[in-house]
């Protein structure tokens, strides 16, 4: 007798992890019912299911929360960004989340959880879709009192909580700057939509 219920435990144990990862994978209905984060309308990463980026457990270490360990880090294929001889960013390596991100758009990424089109960046060699990454807007770059100052056209994140809110931990311009990395209304899975004749999104940083 105890034998056989021993058995249906783990029947009924593997089971729910089954159920729960299927879930997770599809309808983030298990995650959702406690997380709440992504409002509604709009399209995002979300859709391809919660642990398409984040695991419940053995996570990998970082600056984004639960991070699926079986994501590669893509910065190993951009050494550098985009440079300008009137930029006072000092821009390396991609470097925080934004290597999180470059992990599926850098076109290295194979997982079976990966959407069946990703658009990466055509120096990678990938699907492309998104350009070179030497002529995107710089990312990994601390934007603080200091830049603000240098340049001269860029409004200073010390007085302006709109573009605090932007950066990440260490005071760094990232992909999720700009991004909504779960769900967005707007194209591209932007914060704000970039159409139209005043450029809101951009002068949200930048004094024009």
């Amino acid at each position: 007798m105890k034998t056989i219920l021993t058995v249906v435990a783990i029947v009924v144990i593997v089971g729910l992890k089954m159920s729960l990862t299927a879930q997770a994978h599809t309808s983030n209905t298990a995650c959702m019912n406690c997380h709440n984060l992504h409002g509604t309308g709009g399209v995002g990463h979300s859709n391809f299911g919660c642990a398409l980026c984040h695991v419940p457990h053995n996570a990998k270490a970082g600056d984004v929360p639960l991070w699926n360990p079986s994501v590669p880090d893509g910065s190993i294929n951009f050494s550098t960004g985009y440079s300008s001889t009137t930029m006072d960013a000092a821009v390396g390596a991609p470097n925080g989340s934004s290597k999180l991100c470059l992990g599926c758009h850098d076109g290295a990424y194979t997982g079976a959880h990966a959407p069946s089109t990703i658009n990466t960046f055509s120096s990678s060699g990938g699907s492309g879709g998104m350009g070179a990454f030497t002529s995107s807007h710089p990312i990994s770059f601390v934007y603080d009192t200091a830049l603000a100052n240098a340049d001269g056209e860029l409004q200073d994140p010390t007085a302006s909580p709109s573009v605090r809110v932007l950066l990440d931990s260490g005071s760094r311009m990232q992909c999720v700057s700009c991004h909504e990395a779960h769900i967005s209304p707007h194209s591209r899975f932007l914060r704000m939509e970039y159409k139209g004749t005043s450029q809101t999104f951009c002068r949200t940083c930048h004094i024009k």
